[in-house]
C-alpha cells in the first residue's frame, strides 16, 4: 500500500512539474507578454511576483522587469535588471550582451552620467568596433565634454560609417574651428547643409571660418543667415560686423557694434575681443578717441595681450590729455597741415610751401622762411594715420627730401614705427630727427623750433 502511495505520490509531482513547465508557465509568459504590449506595467510587475524564483533569473524576465522599471521612471532597478543579465551571461539571440550595454548607455543618458555612458558605449565597442550607434555617442559625449581631440577620432569613424546624420558634420565644422583647421570647418558646414539641414549654428561656423579665411562678402552673409540663432544671434552679428569693417563698410559695422557688444562686457572669448578692437579702430578713425579707449580697457581687463591693444591704449591716453592733438584728430588732415600747423609754423616765422600728400592722414611738408633776404628751408614728414607707420613713408620722405634738396628734416608719427623702419632713410645722407607727441603738440602750438 505504502509503494503504491509512493508511485502515486511521484507521479503526481511529476505531473504537476509538466503542467507547470509547459502549461501554467507558457501561459503566464503569453499574458505577461499581452500586459507589456498593451503597457500595463503594474498588472504585469504583479504577474512577475508570482513566478517562481529560478524562473525570475530567466533574460527573458529580467528583460521584461527592465522595460517595467524603466517605463516607471525606476531607473536605478532597470539599470540592476539589465546587470544580472549581464553578471549572468544568460544571454538569448533576442536578448544579446550588445543591447543590454547598449540599454544601459541610453538609461545612463537620461540620468545624466556621461562618465558612465562612455564606458557602456565602449563596451558596445569591446564587442562590435564598428557599431555606428556607439561611435557616434562616445563622440557627442566627448564633444560636449569639450574633449575635442578624442571626440574627434570617434566622430570622424561614425561619418565613414554613416554619412547621413549632419549632427556629426556640425559637431566636426566645430571642432575645425577649435583647431582653427578654416577650410575643415567650412567643408564640415558645407556638408551638413547639403544634407538639408538649416541650422543657424552651422551657417554660423560657415561665418567664422570664411572669415578667418578672409571671405568676407561670404562671411558676411552667412553671419546674416546666423543672426536669428536665439543664442548665436550675438555672436552672428559680430562677425557679420567684422567682416563689413575689413571690406572698408565702416559705418553699417559701426551700426552692428553698437547695438551688440553691450551684451558682452562679460565675455572675453577671441571673437569678442577682435570686434571691439575692430570697433576701437573705426572709432579711433573718427578721432573719437575717448570712445575707442573705452572698448581697449575691456581687451586689456581680459588679460590677454590683443595684438597692439597696449600699446594703443599708450598713444591714446597721451592724446585725450592733449586738447591740441585731440582737437586735430577730428578735422581734415590739409586743414591740419593748412591752418593748425601753419599758425604753429608761421609764430617761427616759417609756411608751409609745400604739401605732398601721401595717404588720408600722412603728408610731406616743406616749410621755409626768410631770414635777412636768405631762404631757410625745412622738411616734415607728419603721419597723423592710428596704424605703425610703414617704412615706405621713410622711403618716400627720402625722395621728397632729395627732390627738394634738402639735407635735414624731422619725422613725427601718432602712432609709432617699427625701429627698422628708420632704416629706410640714408642716415649718411639726411640728419634726421624724431618728434615725440610734445615735440609735435609744441611744434603746432609754435613753442618748438625747427
Amino acid at each position: 500500500m505504502f509503494l503504491v502511495i509512493l508511485i502515486l505520490g511521484v507521479a503526481g509531482l511529476v505531473g504537476w512539474y509538466y503542467l507547470n513547465e509547459n502549461v501554467f508557465f507558457p501561459q503566464k509568459i503569453e499574458r505577461l507578454k499581452r500586459h507589456m504590449e498593451a503597457e500595463q506595467f503594474d498588472e504585469a510587475n504583479k504577474l512577475i511576483q508570482t513566478l517562481p524564483d529560478s524562473r525570475k533569473e530567466d533574460p527573458e524576465i529580467q528583460w521584461y522587469c527592465y522595460q517595467i522599471q524603466f517605463h516607471q521612471g525606476q531607473y536605478f532597478m532597470a539599470l540592476f535588471h539589465l546587470g544580472e543579465i549581464i553578471k549572468r551571461g544568460r544571454f538569448t539571440e533576442a536578448i544579446t550582451e550588445l543591447d543590454c550595454h547598449l540599454k544601459m548607455a541610453a538609461l545612463y543618458e537620461v540620468m545624466q552620467k556621461p562618465k558612465k555612458v562612455l564606458a557602456e558605449y565602449d563596451a558596445v565597442l569591446q564587442l562590435d568596433p564598428e557599431h555606428y550607434t556607439a561611435n557616434f555617442k562616445i563622440g557627442e559625449n566627448l564633444y560636449q565634454m569639450k574633449n575635442y581631440g578624442a571626440a574627434q577620432t570617434y566622430l570622424e569613424k561614425a561619418l565613414d560609417l554613416k554619412n547621413d546624420n549632419p549632427v556629426i558634420s556640425k559637431y566636426l565644422g566645430e571642432i575645425g574651428l577649435v583647431n582653427r583647421d578654416w577650410g575643415r570647418a567650412l567643408a564640415m558646414a558645407d556638408a551638413c547643409l547639403a544634407l538639408g539641414e538649416r541650422d543657424t549654428e552651422v551657417y554660423l561656423i560657415r561665418a567664422k571660418a570664411n572669415l578667418a579665411l578672409e571671405k568676407y562678402p561670404e562671411a558676411a552673409d552667412d553671419a546674416e543667415q546666423a543672426r536669428v540663432d536665439p543664442v548665436h544671434g550675438g555672436f552672428a552679428c559680430l562677425v557679420k560686423a567684422i567682416s563689413l569693417t575689413r571690406q572698408g563698410k565702416t559705418q553699417e559695422a559701426e551700426s552692428l557694434f553698437d547695438q551688440t557688444l553691450s551684451k558682452f562686457n562679460e565675455t572675453y572669448q577671441d571673437l569678442v575681443l577682435e570686434a571691439r578692437y575692430e570697433h576701437a579702430l573705426i572709432l579711433s578713425n573718427r578721432g573719437q578717441v575717448k570712445d575707442a579707449l573705452r572698448q581697449l580697457y575691456i581687451i586689456r581687463n581680459s588679460g590677454m595681450p590683443w595684438k597692439d591693444t597696449a600699446h594703443r591704449i599708450g598713444v591714446f591716453s597721451q592724446l585725450v590729455n592733449s586738447k591740441t592733438l585731440s582737437d586735430l584728430l577730428e578735422e581734415e588732415m590739409d586743414l591740419i597741415l593748412k591752418d593748425e600747423l601753419g599758425k604753429g609754423l608761421g609764430i617761427q616765422g616759417y609756411i608751409p610751401a609745400k604739401i605732398q600728400n601721401v595717404e588720408d592722414r600722412s603728408a610731406y611738408v616743406l616749410a621755409k622762411k626768410n631770414i635777412s633776404g636768405q631762404n631757410v628751408r625745412f622738411g616734415l614728414a607728419i603721419d597723423l594715420s592710428m596704424q605703425e607707420t610703414p617704412a615706405p613713408f621713410f622711403k618716400g620722405f627720402a625722395d621728397f627730401l632729395e627732390k627738394q634738396e634738402l639735407s635735414s628734416g624731422m619725422v613725427f608719427s601718432l602712432f609709432g614705427f617699427a625701429p627698422e623702419s628708420l632704416e629706410a632713410l640714408p642716415k649718411a645722407k639726411f640728419e634726421i630727427s624724431v618728434l615725440n607727441m610734445k615735440d609735435f603738440e609744441n611744434l603746432v602750438k609754435g613753442a618748438k623750433s625747427l
